[in-house]
């Protein structure tokens, strides 16, 4: 990716929870039009990859690496799955899911039993 003309610099993290990629590039300060510049960055990576564009990578202030944690930061959190909705259930749910577990429990041990 670094290689394509127009872009400064790159860097490419995994995601923490999905199974892909982010890329995140720095454009050349004199582009005046991202747009062929990103869709060359698109088309050589794979699919399972997030681009990333960024006006500056964040460096380390000893080591002038790029900051992998300040990247980090900028993912988004990954959204909770569970509860689906706050608060208590619907009685009428509580119910229907106990008559389903008993008659899970007594199929179970009718056919072990």
């Amino acid at each position: 990716v670094c290689r394509l003309p127009g872009i400064t610099a790159a860097k490419v993290m995994p995601d923490p929870v999905l199974e892909h990629f982010h890329i995140f590039v720095q454009l050349e300060a004199s582009l005046t039009a991202p747009g062929p510049t990103l869709d060359a960055v698109r088309a050589a990576l794979p699919a399972k990859a997030q681009l990333w564009h960024v006006p500056e990578l964040p460096r380390h202030p000893v080591t002038r690496k790029v900051d992998a944690n300040r990247l980090q930061r900028m993912l988004r959190k990954p959204v909770v799955s569970w509860p689906l909705e706050p608060g208590e259930p619907d009685p009428m749910l509580k119910e229907r899911l106990a008559q389903k577990a008993g008659r899970q429990v007594a199929w179970t041990l009718g056919t072990v039993g």
